[in-house]
């Protein structure tokens, strides 16, 4: 086809013809021209294009449109890039997927530079087309000079977007927030379970968000580390780790109270090293009424994967998350409460027996081990020392027993307050031969310990005497094994009496 003179008018004429969508954009990544069919394709009719630079409304307006955003993007940030520049034979393409009227559809888009003579700017005409379709007016139009010698004419003044760039990045932001408001709201309702609730909280940044990579940090009931209590993606290998107070980029945003957005964690001197994959985050405090309760983190597996509109997205619904976390975590304190000694930080007798039952019941169904020990143990003259020394002296040596029994058995293992001077250890996997070694070591080291009472005035450290149970030797239902065990129990310091006598 020939060279042919042209003017603005019938260029805007032929190409609003072309059933191809088309956005002529100049050097300096502005839209001097879009015809219909670009809009209703890209899913943003009823905008208006011309004006507004192409990078800033390809990823505010149209990518929210756009199933696969991640390679559109990044696309779009290709194009973007090169528009600058000139003299060079470029042509970008990528396909993507995008939903309209609830039916999927693929794309083919492309950007060709396009060079007047005498000039020294780039021009790109970028197309978009459904990947059935093809036109041969438009190989016409591109393979002429209609582009070079109408595009003279196309004139747009000065740059005044009809669509402000915030008022775009506010509705994103709202939408986006609604439905996770909406979601955490149902979650609320339905869960009260710290954990559970943390995990369905990731589940809806994931799913609503699209940060499919992300965790949750809280602090530890000491205050000292933070804890990754729950994750996904390239976090969900790391769940328990602990990072202490003072180091990561984590421990920064939970005592500052600021976001963090790390383009590259490599160069942030901050970083505690998490997953290999990760190269961006972003940090954002999740805090309720001046109360910072934890960290919420995202990633990706790239530099430089968030924008300014990521981190105002997640500050939009971090609060929403604390207030959530903030129910979760007073529920799971009076439900801890209820379970505990207040004393000892153990188990109560009655949540100990309900532990016993499940793990009795996971034996019989061999979802769990088929041998449970269960240790019931009675501390020794505890009376002669609330007589002697007070009773202050003697929930010393409770917590001092208590903290001992903890430490000595393995973290499976339930150690509880079973009355006033009892406590109860249950085993499971164990045999009762090897329980018993086990407590006769304890009680031989919390007898080396020296204890003291707020006087200063050293307290004698008693012994204990104990006895075992094992199901189902000794019985198939916790009461029959607590039974078994308090009569052992009682046989051992009947004899323990003896030997004094």
């Amino acid at each position: 086809m020939g060279k042919l003179a042209i003017s603005q008018e019938e260029l805007e004429i032929t190409l609003n013809g072309i059933d191809v969508g088309i956005m002529l954009v100049d050097s300096a990544g502005r839209i001097v021209f879009a015809n219909h069919k670009a809009g209703l394709l890209l899913g943003c009719a009823g905008y208006e294009m011309v004006g507004n630079r192409f990078g800033e409304f390809m990823r505010r307006v149209v990518a929210p449109n756009i199933m696969s955003s991640d390679g559109f993007t990044g696309w779009v940030d290709i194009v973007d890039c090169a528009l600058p520049f000139s003299g060079e034979d470029l042509k970008f393409d990528c396909q993507v997927e995008y939903e309209s009227k609830g039916q999927k559809r693929i794309l083919k888009l492309v950007a060709i530079p396009v060079q007047r003579p005498g000039q020294s700017s780039l021009k790109t005409v970028i197309t978009i087309s459904l990947m059935s379709h093809g036109d041969g007016s438009l190989q016409d139009v591109l393979e002429s000079d209609m582009l070079g010698s109408g595009w003279n004419g196309f004139s747009y003044g000065p740059y005044t977007p009809l669509i402000d760039q915030a008022d775009i990045d506010r509705d994103i932001i709202a939408s986006k927030e609604m439905r996770v408001i909406f979601r955490i709201t149902q979650e609320m309702r339905k869960l009260l379970d710290l954990d559970d609730l943390l995990k369905h909280i990731l589940s809806i940044v994931s799913t609503e968000m699209r940060y499919t990579d992300c965790s949750i940090l809280l602090p530890d009931e000491d205050g000292q580390n933070l804890v990754m209590s729950a994750g996904l993606g390239m976090s969900q290998e790391l769940i328990g780790i602990r990072i202490p107070r003072g180091i990561g980029i984590s421990w920064w945003v939970m005592e500052h109270g600021q976001p963090q957005n790390v383009p590259d964690v490599k160069v942030d001197h901050r970083y505690y090293p998490g997953a290999p994959e990760v190269a961006s985050e972003v940090y954002v405090p999740l805090e309720v009424r001046g109360k910072r309760l934890g960290v919420l983190v995202v990633q990706k597996p790239e530099k430089y994967g968030f924008t300014p509109t990521d981190v105002k997205l997640l500050m939009a619904v971090a609060g929403h998350i604390a207030s959530a976390l903030e129910v979760a975590q007073l529920h799971s304190q009076v439900k801890k409460a209820a379970e505990t000694d207040s004393l000892t930080g153990l188990y109560n007798r009655s949540s100990t027996v309900c532990a016993l039952d499940r793990f009795i019941e996971s034996a019989k169904q061999h979802k769990g081990p088929e041998c449970i020990s269960i240790i019931l143990l009675d501390v020794d003259r505890l009376k002669y020392i609330n007589d002697n020394y007070g009773h202050l002296a003697g929930d010393r040596v409770l917590v001092h027993i208590a903290q001992s029994l903890t430490r000595g058995f393995r973290a499976d293992d339930i150690v509880g307050r079973f009355g006033g001077d009892e406590f109860i250890v249950l085993l499971p996997g164990v045999r009762p031969e090897l329980a018993g070694e086990r407590i006769q070591q304890i009680i031989s080291d919390w007898l080396d310990a020296t204890l003291t009472d707020p006087a200063g005035r050293q307290i004698p450290v008693p012994s204990a005497s104990f006895g075992i149970a094992c199901y189902p030797v000794d019985g198939a239902e916790s009461r029959l094994l607590v039974a078994a065990a308090d009569n052992k129990l009682l046989a051992a310091k009947a004899k323990a009496y003896e030997n004094i006598r």
